[in-house]
């Protein structure tokens, strides 16, 4: 324990985490046991390492405390055997000579999720720390300040991930030289600015900045990240219109835009988004119809709360299992569903459906939750309806539907139901 710890608090002092007093009721828990300087010193002083505890930090091998990783391959190629006896935590060389060469190495991985981490990033650890490939500094409240610019010397950072800490201001310019990198995940902080520093980096597979208060409109240049699988902008103060070039994001598996100010009309490039499996652009102040979108791994589409005139594709979508397109312009007759058979949640509400209810939705029999209110649906709900039996909720209030079917006795798990404004009788 005493080890884990001495790594822990060596590392928060190294990144300028850690306030003195910390430290201070660390080593009165542990009986004054730590030796804050000991994995900050090395005998050699053409060490290009000097100064990084992470030049020897190993990992106990029953070891849950996943803080540190270490490269395979830098001692050997450095040839550093260890031959005077530093190891570890200054103990003995040959202590960890059985031990697999991953744990003798440059840090290469820095976890400190959910560690109780505070204060300001030091500008200059991201320098002593340079062969970091893989940062997760999620889930600390108290980290807050700045992201320093030089974040933009880790050139072999491949993960960053800083979800729900309280950093803010813009992402640093330099950042544009992060080549490797191919997951940015920045939800839930307080950054502003823009992000079209992240356009070149065209290994990018995750680009994740929702809950932000970024304000600025999405670069053209966003059709460079070709690899690019999830693009997370939600819960933002985005303007703008969607450029052309997003279509050319033809890896694109979720895309998350909603709760934002965007407008305008989606691009038609959008029909070149294949392999599209989650969209969401709700909240927005889109116009004009939805793009006919073909793609067969479609799961979930979100376009309530805009101005969008017609309803997507569904025929195109067979294992789609969520549709909400409540609150839109769209009107015209109720899609009959045929091919949506893996559907659990339907949300048409206020959207001018007319018409009847398709006796063909009788098949979508994972239907949990169904909410057709305030449209011109007309007639009786149909028989088939009755596979319905894993139904929660169910409203088509302020229609012109007659009857309330008995077979909604039968359904044990319904706990809502809605049928208020129709023509019942």
């Amino acid at each position: 324990t005493i080890k884990r710890v001495q790594r822990l608090v060596d590392l928060l002092r190294l990144l300028g985490l850690s306030t003195k007093e910390q430290v201070h009721a660390l080593r009165e828990r542990y009986g004054g046991a730590l030796r804050l300087d000991e994995l900050l010193h090395s005998k050699r002083e053409d060490d290009p390492w000097r100064g990084a505890k992470s030049a020897w930090a190993y990992e106990d091998d029953t070891d849950d405390f996943d803080m540190l990783q270490s490269d395979p391959s830098t001692h050997q190629e450095r040839g550093e055997g260890r031959e005077d006896g530093v190891a570890g935590a200054g103990g003995d060389s040959n202590r960890h000579r059985d031990r697999p060469s991953k744990c003798r190495g440059p840090i290469t991985s820095l976890k400190l999720m959910s560690r109780f981490v505070s204060g300001t990033p030091d500008p200059e650890a991201f320098l002593k720390l340079p062969c970091l490939r893989w940062i997760n500094l999620s889930c600390n409240d108290d980290l807050e300040g700045s992201l320093p610019s030089t974040i933009g010397n880790n050139t072999m950072l491949q993960y960053f991930a800083i979800v729900r800490t309280s950093l803010s201001g813009a992402f640093p310019a330099s950042m544009s030289r992060l080549e490797h990198l191919r997951v940015m995940g920045a939800l839930y902080n307080y950054f502003e600015g823009d992000f079209s520093q992240f356009s070149n980096l065209i290994r990018l597979r995750a680009l994740l900045f929702s809950d932000n208060f970024l304000r600025t409109s999405i670069p053209t240049e966003i059709g460079r990240l070709k690899k690019l699988q999830a693009f997370y902008l939600s819960s933002n103060q985005m303007v703008g219109t969607i450029p052309e070039s997003l279509g050319d994001l033809s890896s694109l598996h979720s895309m998350y835009l909603h709760d934002n100010m965007f407008h305008g009309t989606l691009p038609q490039s959008m029909t070149k988004l294949f392999n599209l499996n989650a969209l969401r652009i709700d909240f927005n102040d889109f116009r004009g119809p939805f793009p006919p979108i073909e793609a067969p791994y479609m799961g979930l589409i979100q376009i309530d709360k805009t101005h969008i005139t017609t309803l997507p594709p569904f025929e195109f979508y067979p294992d789609i299992y969520r549709i909400d397109c409540s609150f839109i312009d769209a009107d015209g007759p109720t899609p009959t569903l045929e091919n949506n058979l893996m559907l659990d949640t339907l949300r048409f509400q206020s959207v001018g459906l007319s018409g009847t209810i398709p006796p063909e939705w009788g098949r979508l029999s994972y239907i949990d939750t169904a909410l057709l209110d305030g449209n011109s649906l007309e007639g009786t709900i149909p028989q088939t309806l009755s596979n319905w039996t894993r139904l929660i909720t169910l409203g088509y209030s302020e229609n012109l539907l007659t009857n309330v079917p008995a077979f909604m006795g039968d359904f044990e798990l319904l706990r809502s139901l809605r049928v208020h404004n129709n023509k019942i009788k």
